[in-house]
């Protein structure tokens, strides 16, 4: 890895783009194992992605990422993927703002994409794959592409006028309250008439008393 230290800015006071290191920031490879599905022609997704940032140094260094991800993949199984992450610093001395950011967005990364492609292609291949070529990358319509989803993302939104008051409903009427009614008393149910007497059975007469014996028998004498 070269030095990083900021060095003086050089002399001359025209526009400059200088290299000073370049590095590999993240590298990671993710081999499942599905061999059987080797045999088949595989689709490959590829990402690219581009930043820039300044250096903490400051002196005009920035620090450059080049991202590239790619994913070999059939119908049914993922056969590998693999992420790297490959940086550069750059100095940027008598630029404008706008000139300085085409630069750093379009040369610099054009300058790291055939260290990082091979990096790809050897990864691949200690895998157990064919070397993965990436095609070469047109980094200018990538940095437009880049500017017009940015515009799209902060353009503020169109003016609305503002909307005319909508008349409120009135509010329904409240029924007039019902003139209370005289309730009359409940009435007491009718008492049950008690139910008929049965007509006393007729006592039976009175028995004669038989006559009483004397305790004394008449004489025989005549």
């Amino acid at each position: 890895m070269s030095d990083t230290s900021a060095p003086a800015p050089p002399r001359n006071e025209g526009p400059q783009l200088r290299a000073l290191s370049q590095y590999v920031k993240d590298l990671s490879f993710e081999n499942p194992g599905n061999r059987s599905a080797a045999e088949e022609r595989p689709n490959i997704d590829l990402g690219i992605d581009v930043s820039a940032v300044p250096h903490e140094q400051g002196n005009g260094l920035y620090e450059v990422s080049l991202k590239l991800n790619a994913k070999a993949h059939t119908n049914t199984s993922t056969l590998f993927l693999t992420e790297l992450d490959y940086g550069g610093i750059f100095q940027v001395v008598g630029m404008s703002e706008a000139d300085a950011e085409a630069s750093l967005l379009i040369e610099c990364p054009r300058m790291l994409f055939p260290f990082a492609r091979r990096l790809i292609a050897d990864i691949t291949r200690e895998g157990g794959f064919p070397p993965l070529l990436i095609d070469p990358v047109d980094f200018v319509q990538l940095y437009r592409s880049q500017k017009q989803r940015e515009q799209q993302t902060v353009a503020p939104s169109p003016v609305q006028p503002p909307k005319p008051p909508q008349p409120q409903p009135a509010p329904p009427s409240q029924p007039a309250p019902a003139a209370p009614q005289a309730t009359a008393p409940p009435t007491q149910p009718a008492a049950t008439p008690a139910p008929p007497q049965q007509p006393k059975a007729p006592e039976a007469p009175p028995q004669p008393t038989p006559p009483q014996q004397s305790g004394t028998t008449p004489n025989g004498n005549n």
